[in-house]
């Protein structure tokens, strides 16, 4: 028999190494949210995306188990405004009037 249950095994333990093109299709498949192409680029140029396992030239590819467990643990905000945030954390807890009164 050529395909026993070792072999079934060791080829799951195997990394499927995935492109940037390839990973919206696989984070819907995987019943995430879709992420565009463009923004996994951004994503990538961050510090906590994980490396790619391969690069050549300008090929890059990346463990898909590493960054399904990243887009998993991924804290969403879309339509967060940072700079509104910034502006509420420099200011005081006094209200607005100034007198208390």
């Amino acid at each position: 028999m050529s395909d026993s249950s070792e072999e079934r095994a060791s080829e799951a333990k195997e990394a499927k190494l995935v492109s940037i093109p390839e990973m919206p299709d696989l984070l819907v498949a995987a019943g995430l949210k879709r992420v565009g192409p463009a923004r996994i680029r951004q994503l990538a140029a961050e510090p906590g995306f994980p490396a790619p396992a391969y690069e050549r030239g300008r090929l890059r590819l990346w463990n898909w188990a590493e960054a399904l467990q990243f887009f998993s643990s991924r804290v969403v905000r879309q339509g967060e405004r940072t700079d509104l945030k910034r502006d509420q954390e420099g200011t005081s807890d006094e209200p607005a009037g100034g007198d208390g009164q």
